[in-house]
């Protein structure tokens, strides 16, 4: 029975996803782009092997897991980062084209102040 890593199964999903649903191309960018020599994987690699490796690479000096590393190198990454900021754009642009809202005025604000004087 195989066992993962609580780092093992923080990264499957996203390079499971990435192995099975992209092109070999975007496997091999991604790859290259965050640093890791997937080539040196023997060629029958296993899912667990491939995920012992990729747990390795996110695994700072103190042998500690960089939970941040996979979003980080995500976010960086030109088909992702160009995804991220052409969504901001259109949210700036429906931003934009709202009409701004009114601040409601205080409800009997001149009676708070009239009572007040009163007292």
């Amino acid at each position: 029975m195989q066992t993962f890593s609580e780092a093992e199964l923080y990264l499957a999903p996203f390079f499971f996803d990435l192995l099975e649903n992209d092109t070999a191309e975007n496997c091999q960018s991604f790859f290259q782009h965050m640093g890791f020599d997937f080539w040196r994987l023997p060629k029958n690699c296993t899912s667990k092997l491939l995920l012992a490796a990729l747990s390795d690479h996110y695994t700072d000096e103190d042998g500690k897991f960089d939970a941040v590393g996979l979003p980080g190198d995500m976010e960086t990454w030109p088909p992702i980062a160009n995804r991220i900021a052409e969504l901001r754009r259109k949210q700036a642009a429906k931003s934009k084209s709202r009409p701004k809202r009114k601040k409601p005025r205080a409800k009997n604000a001149s009676a708070k102040t009239n009572g007040a004087a009163r007292a």
